[in-house]
């Protein structure tokens, strides 16, 4: 006889890594854990640089030590960069005395920011700075882990994870030691081929090291890349981006498994390239800052709390969008009690203040795991945002920590206490409004003479919720003769529609106003893109199918046929996986996968010559091959699938079902509902009807002799009962809900 094989993989490990070693930090579902107690990570990005007093390009190997950011110039007050300390010694009682006062601050995290190598002129390097005087390079032979810049450049990890365990809490003056994370990568280039791999030898070689490192309980986590929306400047498939993650996952987790690694996502702006359902990583570190349009002035109390309501789109949407636990890898607020607007400032120190209170609420309430603030310290670092340097900070630059550098919202973080308090704050709605900050972000005002209005769908007809599009708007020429252009962001609602509305907030009305390039994207999904051709782009009419894996958190199939044509094959949850009235048709084989556990619940079927794999395994990601059949751009390559490692293996074998299957519906109800076998034998009829209730009484029984059967059992009770149907080939039983 033909069996039916369903394969269960159970996997008996706690949380994603090898042990629970004291010290180390855990994630289990999205609870990150310290030493069996939950661990909400607080944490603050800290600046720190190389160093040498000596211009000569090989004396960093003796004299070379870490030092705080020269941006933070304690200078005595004045406007300039100047270092804090000038030697070893003084530079880790600086670094130190940071720490600690990191700690007083609330803190139990820093995020190591501005340290990590770079990929020039075909090799790896290390940039240090001579004390105050130019730049000097620390070249990297990350295939050696005997190299002298690699040997010096993992002192410098030993020496800053020693400052972070000795962390004393300025405060209340106890020992507190810090976690961290190490940014592996943040500047920009191709990242092709040579520059991946280059990056991957040194993560390999780093997380030996750091595996095998005294002090490795300090490290929370790795960065795998900060900002790629940013910092990849070469065009890439989904797959290929996908594929590099799991590459570097791999190397750095068969070297040391015990830690972490997330990624700096820009969040909705990675969806088109790094995006987020697709990423292999623990948790997701998403960059979320207050935005502006020109037009809206800083200082405005309105304004503001637009900017604050679109910080929590993001929240939203990565929760809602993201397979994987996630925290606010970097957000802030500019001010300053010494500094102007003009300067690049959002306001006050107090509006500063009001958004770390509103936005550490939002994390909880929005379903984050943990809260990162950028920065510690103002700098004299200017960019073109912030031309007067970056006021991020919650001390005041130019002066050592201190209670007189302390801005207002030190004292909210000194005393904040994660909890859920309500839900996510987001200004949203389950149908497209325009009045909707999470639809129309800048609330422009309708412009149905241009705006597009379409709806998405997936493979499978669904419509497709939170997809992203992005519309770039060509808004003519400026009068003294430069173009001016506009690029609008907008989500598609739960029947997949959206709509993308220019506005003309440069120049007087009137101007001609043409669409120059659309981009759709979703988690696990395709990218599609229309331009570039200025005034001349035009959609497809509604509706636009996006092909797109569903991969949740906690993930759902139900009402749906599977067969030998159906895509995906592969059906996965990164916590659990449920399967509601799913019929699996003959040829179909695929894969059914989740972390904690797989549910299959009533009316699934699985028909003869169908082959099922149900697997429970501690770590479900996307397979980087399973979009190979339908992104943008695509490679030929050779991809291998996720492995699983010490897997226990229970092979259950089931009769062949001579295609006959039993439905009950509606199922719940609320007492009438009908039973009915489906089978192409005419002949078998349901002969027998018997329900039991919860203790197991028989409260009813019938013969019926047909195929189908309506049953009026008003009367009955709310619960849940038990239906055993004997045909004339076999018999089932059937949970009812009678609600």
């Amino acid at each position: 006889m033909k069996k039916l094989y369903l394969v269960f993989v159970c996997l008996f490990v706690n949380g994603f890594v090898h042990g629970q070693s004291l010290g180390l930090v855990t994630l289990e579902g999205k609870q990150f854990k310290l030493n069996g107690s939950n661990f909400y990570p607080r944490v603050i990005n800290y600046e720190v640089e190389i160093s040498s007093p000596d211009p000569a390009t090989t004396t960093w190997q003796s004299d070379g030590y870490i030092t705080p950011f020269i941006a933070y110039g304690d200078n005595g007050g004045t406007a300039s960069e100047f270092y804090e300390c000038a030697d070893k010694t003084t530079c880790d009682n600086q670094l130190q005395n940071d720490f600690n006062y990191i700690a007083g601050m609330g803190f139990n995290t820093v995020r190591i920011a501005a340290f990590f190598p770079r990929y020039r002129t075909g090799q790896l390097e290390w940039q240090g700075r001579q004390h105050n005087n130019g730049w000097f390079s620390i070249p990297l032979a990350p295939n050696n882990a005997t190299d002298p810049g690699m040997q010096f450049i993992f002192n410098m990890y030993e020496n800053l994870l020693t400052v972070a365990e000795n962390t004393t809490n300025a405060v209340t003056l106890a020992p507190q030691p810090l976690k961290v994370i190490f940014i592996m990568i943040g500047q920009n280039g191709p990242f092709d081929s040579p520059e991946v791999a280059a990056y991957n030898d040194f993560l390999r070689e780093l997380s030996i090291f750091i595996a095998a490192s005294p002090h490795k309980n300090t490290v929370l986590a790795y960065d795998l890349w900060n900002e790629p929306c940013y910092e990849d400047e070469g065009p890439k498939t989904k797959e290929e981006t996908c594929t590099i993650i799991r590459d570097w996952y791999n190397t750095a987790k068969s070297n040391d498994p015990d830690h972490l690694i997330t990624l700096g996502s820009c969040g909705v702006g990675d969806i088109m390239k790094y995006d987020p359902g697709i990423i292999k990583v623990d948790f997701i570190s998403v960059h979320t800052y207050p935005s502006w349009k020109p037009f809206e002035d800083r200082n405005d109390p309105y304004y503001q709390a637009l900017a604050v309501k679109r910080v929590y789109n993001e929240l939203y949407w990565i929760n809602e969008s993201s397979p994987c636990p996630w925290i606010i890898g970097e957000t802030g607020f500019t001010a300053s009690n010494f500094h102007t607007i003009a300067e690049g400032l959002y306001g006050t120190v107090a509006d500063q203040d009001i958004f770390a209170q509103q936005t550490l609420e939002a994390v909880c309430n929005c379903g984050g795991s943990g809260y990162s603030w950028w920065a510690y310290q103002d700098t004299h670092w200017p960019n073109p945002n912030f031309p007067g340097g970056e006021f991020f900070g919650l001390l005041e630059r130019d002066y050592v920590p201190s209670a007189a550098a302390e801005k207002d919202a030190v004292t909210t973080f000194r005393n904040y206490v994660p909890a859920v308090t309500g839900p996510c704050p987001v200004d949203y709605s389950p149908a497209y409004d325009a009045n909707k900050i999470y639809y129309n972000s800048y609330l422009y005002p309708p412009n149905p003479t241009q705006e597009i209005t379409r709806t998405v769908i997936d493979q499978n007809g669904n419509p497709v919720k939170d997809a992203v599009v992005g519309v770039h708007f060509d808004m003519g020429q400026h009068p003294a003769g430069t173009d001016n252009s506009d690029f609008f962001y907008t989500m598609t609602d739960e029947n997949g529609q959206f709509t993308a509305i220019s506005y003309d907030y440069a120049f007087p009305q009137g101007n001609s106003i043409g669409i120059a390039q659309i981009k759709i994207s979703a988690a696990g999904s395709e990218r599609l893109k229309w331009g570039w051709c200025p005034g001349c782009v035009v959609l497809p009419p509604s509706p636009i199918t996006l092909k797109k894996i569903d991969f949740n958190y906690d993930g759902v199939l139900q009402n749906q046929t599977l067969t030998t044509s159906t895509f995906p094959t592969n059906y996965k949850g990164w916590n659990t996986l449920t399967l509601t009235n799913v019929d699996i048709q003959t040829g179909f084989a695929g894969n059914f996968t989740a972390r904690k556990e797989v549910k299959v619940n009533s009316e699934f079927h699985a028909a003869n010559g169908a082959e099922v794999h149900i697997y429970c395994q501690p770590q479900v990601f996307s397979d980087c091959n399973d979009f190979q059949t339908f992104l943008m751009q695509r490679q030929a390559n050779n991809l291998s699938n996720n492995s699983a490692n010490n897997e226990k293996e229970i092979e259950i074998s089931f009769d062949k079902i001579v295609n006959a299957f039993i439905t009950i519906f509606p199922n719940p109800n609320n007492g009438v509902f009908t039973v009915q076998l489906h089978d192409n034998n005419a002949a078998n009829k349901i002969e027998t009807i018997s329900i039991t209730n919860s203790m197991g009484s028989l409260v009813y029984s019938e013969k019926i002799n047909n195929s189908i059967k309506e049953l009026n059992l008003l009367h009955f009770s709310k619960g849940i009962y038990h239906a055993k149907i004997i045909t004339s080939s076999k018999s089932e039983i059937k949970k009812i809900i009678i609600n």
